[in-house]
């Protein structure tokens, strides 16, 4: 209510939310007196903000070794406006430039020569490799950064992405969720996990945009294909389907010879059924049909699968059509399936550091995304903790969503899908389809 007062709802509500993640870790905060002293460092100049002084004041109480700021002078002058609050204070307060002077005066000549050290906007240092770009810079960040990475600024100026870095840039990335990473950045950039990140999703276009190319030259009749696909695919020596496909998409392969390549197919009655209507028999029979999510290649809501019948006493295992485990299996235990729903019950399995509220900050996060979470079990042993929740994912991509935001929280050291994935009974429906 003091900061409110002083300062209006929006500021106080940053406030507390910055003094709870602080107050979360395992060093304690007496809240109270870090928000009397701010106030009381700023209450009669308005050209300082709340923000600034509660900056100082929380890394005393924390007893820091430094403080890492973008203008040093800027708190330097602060404190000297108020002797008595800051009174004693020692902590260093170094801009980014010292920290990296600090930094490279620790490696030797020859890390000198060959590593530089970014910074992000947030002061998270980067080191890349002698010549890297903003380019190299996004996927070190993260892969969706690098795929999504339109512009870039360096030292608050915007330059080409193709411009070589060098130690102390700060460097912001600008993104757009419609982006597409570009083929040309693979003539310059220089680190390996962003050349395999580029190709990776440059490969993942040509197959959307083959398979889109591929259902309008088919229409509706692509599933009784599928088997003749498969074909053309081993016989251009391609590991899968989608591979095939991605031909089509970067234009290696035109829709004419794949027609002509589909046609001179010979398909046996044997593998027809393999998009043919499901045998009863080998159906579990009696209430509905138990179905688990492969955990292979773990299809999900979006995806288009395949299910393996392998014994009526068992459920039936869901896959992508492509997935490399199908290839030795006879056709008669393969069914085409739909989904039923749009959406699909997991659980996440989290490794945690051992702090108070140590599950509070996933528990926030999660809301923020709309996700109300299922906390299914909770141990700690050995200063770790380790959760299971359940949520609700829409799709592949809300669920990498999900991993990367939680994966991102100071507090969590590792989380993952728990496997297998059990969905329910009303998810997925048998498809019938007449023979080729």
């Amino acid at each position: 209510m003091q900061v409110k007062l002083y300062f209006g709802a929006e500021q106080a509500q940053q406030v507390i939310h910055r003094l709870l993640e602080l107050g979360n870790s395992h060093l304690s905060l007496d809240y109270e007196r870090v928000i009397e002293q701010a106030n009381t460092a700023i209450l009669h100049l308005e050209t300082y903000d709340f923000h600034d002084a509660m900056f100082l004041i929380c890394g005393r109480q924390l007893n820091v070794d430094a403080i890492v700021a973008y203008k040093p002078a800027f708190f330097h002058t602060l404190i000297a406006a108020h002797p008595s609050t800051f009174a004693g204070f020692n902590i260093p307060i170094l801009n980014v430039g010292a920290l990296l002077n600090l930094i490279s005066e620790t490696q030797s000549t020859y890390t000198r020569s060959s590593t530089i050290y970014a910074v992000t906007p947030h002061n998270r240092v980067v080191k890349l490799p002698c010549g890297a770009t903003p380019i190299d810079f996004a996927y070190s960040i993260h892969t969706c950064v690098g795929d999504q990475c339109v512009r870039a600024l360096v030292n608050g100026r915007e330059v080409p992405l193709d411009c070589r870095l060098k130690t102390g840039d700060i460097v912001e990335i600008i993104k757009d969720p419609e982006a597409t990473p570009d083929p040309d950045w693979l003539k310059f950039v220089k680190t390996r996990i962003a050349k395999r990140a580029i190709l990776r999703s440059i490969k993942r276009l040509h197959i959307h945009r083959g398979w889109k190319q591929v259902k309008q030259s088919l229409g509706k009749s692509i599933r009784n294909y599928y088997p003749r696909l498969e074909q053309v695919a081993r016989l251009l020596n391609r590991t899968s389907v989608d591979d095939l496909i991605s031909m089509v998409g970067c234009g290696e392969l035109s829709l004419s010879q794949l027609q002509n390549l589909l046609q001179n197919c010979s398909i046996s009655p044997e593998q027809t059924g393999f998009w043919g209507a499901p045998d009863d028999s080998s159906i579990a029979s009696g209430g509905e049909q138990n179905w688990r999510i492969a955990s292979c290649c773990m299809p999900l809501p979006g995806d288009s699968i395949v299910g393996v019948v392998s014994s009526p006493k068992r459920p039936v295992r869901i896959h992508q059509p492509h997935c490399l485990n199908l290839r030795d299996l006879a056709p008669e235990k393969l069914r085409p399936l739909s989904w039923n729903s749009d959406r699909c019950q997991i659980q996440l399995q989290l490794t945690l550091s051992d702090q108070p509220d140590t599950f509070r900050p996933i528990l926030n996060k999660l809301v923020e995304m709309e996700i109300t979470p299922d906390l299914r079990s909770l141990t700690v042993s050995n200063g770790t903790a380790r959760a299971t929740i359940g949520i609700v994912i829409l799709s592949r991509q809300h669920l990498d969503q999900v991993l990367h935001h939680l994966s991102h929280l100071s507090n969590v050291e590792r989380v993952k899908v728990a496997k297998p994935i059990s969905i329910l009974p009303s998810s997925v429906n048998f498809v019938t389809i007449a023979p080729l």
